[in-house]
């Protein structure tokens, strides 16, 4: 029979003592004293995870039920502060006081249970003292001061608390509590900016993950999901349109400050589905996305998607955008992370019919010129896009059958001009993709065969290749080799038509060989 650790003996006997001691206090304010022995627990260097959470737990338990009572609010003495009761009071008031300093702390604690239990805590903590106020007074409201040190602990910690922020979401979903954390946030935005001292990159990644998991109200209804009652009585709290306008006015304030590039990326990510949608004016940040796509590179990839909401559902005016977008293709764009993202992006935009036939035979030319140095599943991709580009625009075919030949040399189209309708490509043809009908890859040729075939009337959906890499195409060809090797083994061997299968060496007998030898030899 294995023998029991004894090292876990002791916690379990003093998690079922930490339970005793917590039912005891509640049932009796004659063991109020025993709160400082739970205390003691919690902050013992060598506490375990589990003895954590028992205190912590002890700790809810107790006071969210003196809250209930009463017992720990402030009342006006009157002349009576000698009487036991009130003195029993204020030591319960100051114990509760010292519980909360506690539960702060335990927010930085590494063990992420620890830290959501103390969170949850706090947050009912909250609500209590939004029914029955800590300062004794007959109007209820928002206890601002305990909101603000639980929003100051979980964003100006040490560590990243993505996770715990993450936690924090569900309580959003009441709308007083999210109105105060806006205010609480344009407080900590204003104070970095006005800020001398330079601000850790941890605190602004935490302040952007707090950030990241606001949301606004939609509808004209009056808000009416309050975690204290009293917020009802505020005309600010309960006001979509108050709501959607701190959004807006948190976010343009946040992206002043000085952001590193993941941070961009971070937001740009988040952009088109979780930022846009809730702005007042979607189009305030219309400039800054803008900047972000002057900035090249992956940003410039990233950026895309958030112009395209703009431009296509808030009417946003971008004359140059073409140019800049035919500007910032290149090569590189097949190693970065978001390249499955910015092909579906440019398919977009060059969906309308619209468009004139300068500019998408532009990116068609462009898209060529860069298949002869992609690499294998880059090439595969623009064949497929390029293809569906002379289907959806039926002017550009001519880039196809012009007569005239064409080749590095002779070529008028212009890679390095910027404008698109100087670089000539509509002069031009598609000589590039002929080239690749000879590639060593045995599917890039067929594919590049099929634009001298007519084109179906169809596009061919080319989702199945935005994320195809070196890695899909090499399983692919073990998988085509391991079952031409299992018909070999089972004599189904697939012989070309045309091609003789050998079966020695040289096609005349071995004796004329042996001839030819003692010939040459003399």
């Amino acid at each position: 029979m294995k023998a029991k650790n004894p090292s876990n003996i002791i916690q379990k006997s003093k998690t079922e003592e930490i339970k005793s001691l917590a039912s005891k206090i509640v049932s009796s304010k004659k063991h109020c004293n025993s709160v400082v022995k739970i205390f003691e627990f919690l902050l013992e260097e060598n506490c375990s995870i589990e003895l954590h959470l028992a205190c912590i737990r002890a700790i809810h338990k107790i006071f969210c039920f003196y809250l209930e009572q009463n017992d720990v609010q402030h009342i006006s003495t009157q002349g009576k502060s000698d009487s036991p009761e009130l003195k029993l009071r204020e030591w319960l008031r100051e114990r509760y006081i010292q519980s909360v300093d506690v539960l702060l702390g335990q927010m930085q604690h590494e063990d992420s249970a620890v830290k959501e239990l103390a969170l949850c805590t706090l947050m009912k903590f909250l609500a209590s003292e939004g029914i029955k106020p800590m300062d004794g007074r007959s109007k209820v409201s928002f206890p601002m001061g305990l909101f603000e040190n639980i929003v100051s602990s979980l964003l100006n910690s040490v560590d990243e608390e993505e996770e715990l922020i993450n936690r924090f979401q569900e309580y959003l979903e009441y709308d007083d509590v999210r109105y105060n954390y806006m205010k609480r946030l344009m407080y900590i935005i204003t104070s970095i900016q006005e800020s001398s001292s330079e601000v850790s990159e941890v605190q602004i990644s935490n302040l952007l993950s707090g950030m990241l998991i606001l949301t606004s109200p939609s509808g004209s209804e009056k808000l009416s999901n309050f975690l204290v009652a009293s917020s009802a009585g505020s005309s600010l709290v309960s006001s979509v349109k108050v709501h959607r306008e701190m959004f807006s006015k948190v976010w343009l304030a946040f992206v002043k400050i000085k952001l590193t590039s993941k941070m961009y990326k971070k937001i740009l990510v988040s952009l088109p589905d979780k930022i846009i949608p809730h702005l007042q004016d979607p189009l305030v940040v219309s400039d800054w996305l803008i900047s972000c796509y002057d900035r090249g590179g992956a940003l410039s990839l990233m950026s895309l998607n958030g112009l395209f909401v703009l431009m296509n559902k808030y009417n946003l005016e971008y004359p140059d955008f073409y140019n800049r977008l035919y500007n910032i293709m290149d090569n590189e764009v097949f190693f970065v992370k978001y390249k499955a993202r910015f092909f579906h992006m440019l398919d977009l935009f060059l969906q309308s019919l619209l468009l004139p036939t300068t500019t998408i035979a532009a990116f068609i030319k462009k898209l060529s010129r860069m298949a002869l140095t992609a690499p294998p599943h880059g090439i595969l991709l623009i064949l497929e896009l390029v293809t569906n580009l002379l289907v959806r625009h039926d002017t550009c075919r001519t880039l196809v059958h012009r007569d005239t030949s064409c080749s590095f040399d002779t070529d008028p189209y212009i890679p390095d001009e910027s404008d698109i309708n100087k670089c000539n490509a509509v002069d031009s043809s598609l000589w590039e993709i002929k080239s690749l009908q000879k590639h060593w890859h045995h599917q890039i040729a067929s594919q590049a065969l099929r634009i001298e075939k007519p084109l179906p009337h169809i596009e061919t959906p080319f989702v199945d290749v935005l994320e195809v890499g070196y890695d899909e195409l090499m399983g692919k060809e073990v998988k085509k080799s391991k079952k031409d090797k299992a018909k070999e083994a089972n004599g189904q061997v697939n012989v070309p038509i045309t091609h003789v299968q050998r079966t020695k060496l040289f096609s005349f007998d071995d004796a004329d060989l042996e001839t030819l030898w003692i010939t040459n030899e003399v």
